[in-house]
């Protein structure tokens, strides 16, 4: 049945639904419904996206499809009926998509509660949340974490709780019914065990996003009906001033469980937890984040603050080491030039000695060579003249004493013996 508002009460729950447009928008995208299946009872909250038109149809063909699949059989392993539903669900939003250009990139979340005896089995898409109010503690806690790209980076440290509620890129989320064939919803994969006077909240954003977690404890803890508590959370999140978004809310109530204390996941946000609040069990499948295309309504991007810190790091260590061997190796190259230059200046100064020692060996050859042919020549004019001294001395002996033409004639030629002016 379609929750603009409904009851459901028997034995172990209590329940009660309503959706309104809100003070902004022109129609409602969010869609919600319940069924008594098989396998229990059934709860689901959709928040479609992709225009007025687009983002209705994809909320409502997800809630008749997320029924149908149940209402079709009793599923002995529910964790897989619930996975094959929302893929169902996908499946035929796509399909709707195709067939019809108008609804082009319409998508939707999706929250499912089934109730099966005193267990809750949960799976979901999206960013719209499903809450667990402890009767025994007082306290609200966030059993699912939104798929989203804020989250992520609450995730990360990069972002504190605080601000995440206010941030401008608060609506865009990694994953969506209707945007890609292949889908990984997350479903718990151990069943959620309440306690008595526990209550299940599933909303979509636009109550989670106009009443803060706090606003939202103070109402379920208030002593109204299931009924009151739904009107007073819709009615806070639609005053003046708020109401920007299509509002739903389901509310509900464990009237009879065996368990003394509840079994849950906390995702609270660390500004909300204190020493006092006890552990509790994570039972979450994680996924992959995966990217979806951003409709009109919702701006659905890929998670790239995840991506490129860690191609960032991975970029920084690879560069770290080829930048170590780069410089390892440069220095091995740098140091054999070094050692060949260093012998061949040693080679060149051997050289340049040797050479000089030839040359130094050369120049006193050619010196020698010199001194002993200018010696030659000495030696020549001197044996010459000595040899015409004694011709000179012989004529002398023969006319002794006597003055004769050659006497006379012998001087000048002796005078023509003088090498020297030769």
């Amino acid at each position: 049945m379609n929750c603009e508002h409904y009851i459901v009460s028997n034995t172990n729950i209590e329940a009660y639904g309503l959706s309104i447009t809100g003070q902004v928008r022109q129609a409602n995208e969010d869609s919600c419904g319940f069924a008594t299946v098989p396998n229990g009872e059934l709860f689901v909250v959709c928040d479609g996206m992709g225009g007025h038109v687009g983002g209705a149809t994809a909320s409502r063909i997800a809630v008749e499809q997320i029924i149908q699949h149940f209402k079709a059989q009793h599923y002995p392993n529910i964790y897989q009926a619930l996975h094959d539903a929302l893929c169902r669900a996908n499946i035929q939003i796509i399909g709707a998509a195709n067939a019809e250009p108008s609804l082009k990139g319409m998508g939707t979340t999706a929250c499912i509660v089934l109730v099966d005896g005193n267990d809750a089995y949960i799976a979901h898409v999206g960013d719209s949340r499903i809450y667990l109010y402890e009767e025994q503690k007082k306290r609200l806690f966030r059993i699912t974490k939104d798929h989203s790209f804020v989250q992520s980076l609450v995730d990360m440290g990069q972002l504190d709780d605080r601000d995440a509620e206010h941030h401008p890129r608060k609506n865009v989320i990694m994953k969506a019914l209707g945007i890609k064939e292949e889908l990984k919803p997350e479903v718990f994969m151990s069943p959620v065990q309440p306690a008595k006077g526990d209550m299940f909240l599933i909303c979509s954003d636009g109550l989670s996003g106009m009443v803060d977690d706090d606003g939202i404890e103070a109402i379920l803890s208030s002593d109204q009906s299931v009924e009151q508590k739904v009107l007073d959370l819709v009615t806070n999140a639609n005053v003046p001033g708020k109401g920007l978004d299509n509002i739903t809310a389901q509310v509900i109530k464990v009237v009879e469980s065996p368990y003394p204390l509840s079994n849950h996941p906390d995702h609270n946000p660390n500004w909300r937890n204190d020493s006092n609040s006890n552990p509790t069990l994570d039972l979450t499948k994680e996924s992959d984040p995966q990217p979806v295309t951003p409709p009109k309504k919702k701006k659905v991007k890929l998670l790239l603050a995840i991506l490129i810190p860690a191609i960032a790091l991975m970029l920084l260590i690879g560069g770290g080491v080829a930048a170590y061997f780069i410089w390892w190796h440069g220095k091995e190259k740098i140091e054999e030039p070094i050692q060949t230059q260093q012998v061949t200046s040693e080679d060149e100064e051997q050289q340049k000695d040797e050479n000089n020692t030839v040359e130094g060996k050369n120049q006193q050859n050619e010196n020698n060579k010199v001194e002993e042919s200018q010696q030659d020549g000495q030696c020549g004019v001197e044996t010459e003249n000595a040899d015409q001294e004694k011709k000179t001395g012989k004529e002398v002996k023969k006319e002794d004493g006597k003055k004769t033409e050659k006497e006379t004639k012998s001087k000048p030629k002796s005078k023509g013996f003088n090498f020297g002016k030769r």
